[in-house]
């Protein structure tokens, strides 16, 4: 199944349009040219008549948007707190992706990578999907994590003694054991990226 994922900043540059145009059409204030209609509707894939009216080919139920916020896992740090007013911009999702997979949207969010310490699955300035519900963790499996005020993203795996492995996908990096205490969270679980990461 696969999703859209369409930014504003790249409807933009795809349209060859302004910013400000583009937050008039989202806002009712204009409606774009035919030309422009058109060019829209196959960015977002969608009918046109469904951009116009929310009838035709695509509902106006199979589009969610996902916040995305400027905050830079893996080597950065930042502010876990992730209010919806705060996000720099937002991306589209296809509803029926959400379902397939067993995802709440509303419980979901997008962040930048940095760094290189999981290089051969997520690259620097790949941009992940992060659901926020999934913070039980599954041997295996990627998450955004905070350690004291330091986000990263890493493979987790739970040791018996109650500590944490800490998996990098690059072999240049060595795993690490951490404790699970009070400077430990984990955010939620990467569910998906998009980038050019390895092209």
């Amino acid at each position: 199944v696969k999703k859209r994922d369409v930014t504003q900043a790249s409807l933009v540059d795809t349209l060859d349009i302004s910013g400000q145009t583009l937050q008039q059409w989202l806002r009712d204030d204009n409606y774009p040219s035919i030309p422009n209609l058109l060019r829209l509707s196959d960015a977002l894939k969608v009918s046109p008549a469904w951009l116009l009216f929310g009838t035709g080919e695509e509902s106006e139920n199979q589009s969610v948007e996902i916040p995305e916020f400027d905050i830079k896992f893996s080597a950065g740090n930042g502010n876990v707190i992730f209010e919806e007013e705060d996000a720099s911009r937002t991306a589209f999702y296809r509803r029926d992706w959400f379902h397939t997979v067993g995802i709440n949207p509303e419980h979901c969010i997008r962040a930048r990578i940095q760094g290189d310490s999981m290089q051969g699955t997520l690259y620097e300035d790949d941009i992940v999907l992060i659901n926020r519900d999934e913070i039980d963790i599954v041997d295996g499996r990627v998450y955004a994590i905070r350690i004291g005020s330091n986000l990263r993203v890493k493979r987790l795996q739970l040791k018996a003694d109650g500590t944490v492995k800490l998996i990098s996908d690059n072999a240049d990096y060595d795993d690490e054991i951490v404790p699970l205490d009070e400077n430990f969270q984990v955010i939620g679980r990467v569910r998906d990226k998009s980038g050019r990461g390895g092209l």
